[in-house]
């Protein structure tokens, strides 16, 4: 998946749930932080169990600082759960795009992800071909280059967001 769609997508669905909100700008980077691991070699931040520890470590922090310089006890970690939104809809877009999405690693060494093969046959009428999605599972692998950085479908998202912002904004809607 393209970096534009990582960052517009999760936009996309804070708008459409009413929580995007103007201070939530400076967490964007976190859209792509999953693919920091790249530049590793190893799908490390495409795992939900490192990424439940860096949720814990986020909240833990978040809740620390809340009480210690807000004199705050509420539970309410809105940042860490705008975080948690941005990577875990990154992962999520991965494993639609065919993945790989390495789930439980370091402990199971095999990613996993939907490939979408659909296709429409016209001649004699109307057919659908290879309707069900396809499971793709890999094992990890190093990689020397970062592909899909901009895609139609990543333009497209941007587009979408801007009008959407647009029209919220003609409209003195926006928190």
């Amino acid at each position: 998946m393209d970096i534009l769609t990582h960052v517009f997508i999760p936009l996309i669905f804070l708008f459409a749930i009413r929580e995007l909100k103007k201070e939530y700008v400076f967490l964007i980077p976190f859209t792509l932080f999953p693919d920091l691991d790249k530049f590793i070699g190893t799908p490390l931040l495409h795992s939900l169990v490192v990424e439940f520890g860096v949720f814990l470590v986020l909240f833990g922090t978040e809740s620390f600082l809340r009480k210690k310089y807000l004199k705050n006890d509420s539970i309410n970690c809105k940042y860490s759960m705008i975080i948690m939104i941005y990577i875990l809809s990154h992962l999520v877009l991965d494993f639609f795009d065919g993945g790989p999405v390495y789930l439980f690693y370091p402990f199971l060494d095999v990613g996993v992800g939907l490939e979408f093969s659909t296709k429409l046959v016209v001649g004699n009428g109307f057919e659908f071909k290879d309707v069900l999605p396809n499971v793709v599972c890999t094992t990890p692998h190093r990689l020397n280059e970062y592909g899909g950085v901009i895609s139609g479908f990543g333009v497209v998202s941007m587009l979408m967001f801007l009008l959407m912002m647009l029209y919220e904004y003609r409209f003195n809607a926006i928190k």
